[in-house]
């Protein structure tokens, strides 16, 4: 059975009638390039647009033997995505031995089910020479995934939870960096620069004098908005991730965090 996504495509990459692109893709199971070739052979296709990049898929993230993984693995319809073929490359590809694709994998998938498929991007984080270091996951929805990884001077038992609840906050907050320190150099000159931009056009021109007192300010308000630490956690609101994990305990350090968003 040929899906309307595979044959909505092979309409807009060759502008022909939905008839004979019906055809083709029945004569070649729904692979939209042997399609497009059939045609071409057929003396049908006047011209064919390039393939669709594509856009569609799935990032996920997960712990595998200790290890936190992440991926982006892109196809070019939606229909695809959800079907059980993809997510299940999605699944082994995460949990391969050298979380690598097998080209064979890849190809097979593809003829499968008629679209391109593009292992985009992937990226691993080990735990640090510290036993109490501890890695966290969240998925949300095939669109974000996240992996952070925490360290600890000495065994906490509400570690576990604060790495779930701080992935889900990363996913949804989407901070720069972990701390102040991060922020170095061009980005905050820059910064600095946008605030000062911002003050020279003011239609109430503020005296100059006052400018370092007033940009300071709207760095302090520009931390809580981009550094991890310096924001407000989304599961307990008046409390910085900072105060939260003073909290918990001493000795706790966001040593890193990897987020993932589909086409980002």
């Amino acid at each position: 059975m040929i899906n309307s996504e595979s044959l909505r495509t092979l309409r807009e990459r060759t502008h022909l009638s939905i008839s004979e692109c019906k055809k083709a893709l029945d004569e070649v199971d729904g692979n939209i390039e042997k399609a497009i070739e059939l045609l071409q052979k057929k003396g049908f296709v006047k011209r064919v647009d390039a393939a669709i990049i594509p856009r569609e898929g799935v990032v996920q993230a997960a712990i595998v033997n200790g290890i936190g993984r992440i991926v982006e693995i892109n196809c070019e319809t939606d229909f695809a995505a959800k079907s059980e073929l993809f997510i299940k490359f999605v699944s082994e590809v995460l949990n391969s031995q050298f979380f690598d694709t097998n080209n064979d994998s890849l190809q097979l998938l593809q003829r499968q089910i008629g679209e391109k498929v593009v292992v985009s991007k992937k990226a691993d984080l080990t735990k640090i020479d510290n036993k109490y270091s501890l890695i966290g996951h969240y998925n949300h929805s095939g669109r974000i995934a996240v992996l952070v990884l925490l360290s600890n001077s000495s065994e906490n038992e509400k570690l576990s939870l604060f790495a779930e609840n701080l992935a889900m906050h990363i996913a949804a907050s989407n901070p720069f960096c972990v701390t102040k320190k991060d922020l170095k150099g061009e980005v905050l000159d820059k910064q600095k620069g946008i605030f000062e931009g911002q003050l020279k056009e003011d239609t109430k021109p503020k005296p100059q004098s006052a400018w370092p007192k007033i940009i300071e300010g709207k760095l302090n308000k520009w931390y809580s908005e981009v550094v991890l630490e310096e924001q407000e956690a989304i599961w307990e609101s008046k409390k910085s991730i900072k105060n939260i994990m003073k909290e918990i305990g001493d000795g706790i350090e966001i040593v890193e965090f990897i987020r993932f968003e589909r086409g980002g």
